[in-house]
C-alpha cells in the first residue's frame, strides 16, 4: 500500500501539469477593429449591446475571444482580442474577420463616443436622462 502512494502522487502531479498546460494553449492577442454598432440613442443606465467587426491573426486558426472596455471621460474605449493556437495546425490563408458583442449602459446623460483603442474607429451614441 506504502509504495502505491508515491505512484498515486506522481499521477496526480502528471494530470496537474497537463490541465494546467492545455488552459494557456492559447495567445490571447489585440485585434484591429473595423466597425463598431450600437444604438444611436439610450437612456441613461439603460443596458444596450455594443457590437464589434475586428481582424486578427494571420490565418484561419485565430477565434474570438473577448473585448475590453475602459471609460475615459465621454468616451468608451474598446479593444479586441482574438485567440490563436500555440501549437501548429493545419489552417486556411485566409485573415479571419471576427465579430464580438456585449453589453454596456452609461451613467450619465450627453453624448458619448465609443472608438477603438487604436484610434481607428468611433461610433457616436446620444445617452438621454
Amino acid at each position: 500500500m506504502t509504495r502505491s502512494l508515491p505512484y498515486a502522487l506522481l499521477i496526480v502531479l502528471c494530470l496537474s501539469t497537463y490541465i494546467s498546460c492545455t488552459e494557456n494553449e492559447y495567445d490571447i492577442l489585440l485585434g484591429r477593429i473595423e466597425k463598431i454598432n450600437s444604438p444611436d440613442t439610450v437612456y441613461v443606465n439603460q443596458t444596450f449591446e455594443i457590437s464589434t467587426t475586428f481582424s486578427g491573426g494571420s490565418n484561419g486558426c485565430a477565434i474570438p475571444s473577448h473585448l475590453e472596455f475602459d471609460n475615459a471621460d465621454e468616451n468608451l474605449l474598446v479593444a479586441a482580442y482574438y485567440k490563436i493556437p500555440r501549437t501548429e495546425s493545419a489552417c486556411t490563408m485566409a485573415i479571419p474577420i471576427h465579430s464580438i458583442t456585449s453589453e454596456h449602459s452609461f451613467s450619465t446623460a450627453g453624448f458619448k463616443t465609443i472608438r477603438d483603442i487604436q484610434g481607428n474607429v468611433s461610433k457616436e451614441i446620444f445617452v438621454i436622462e
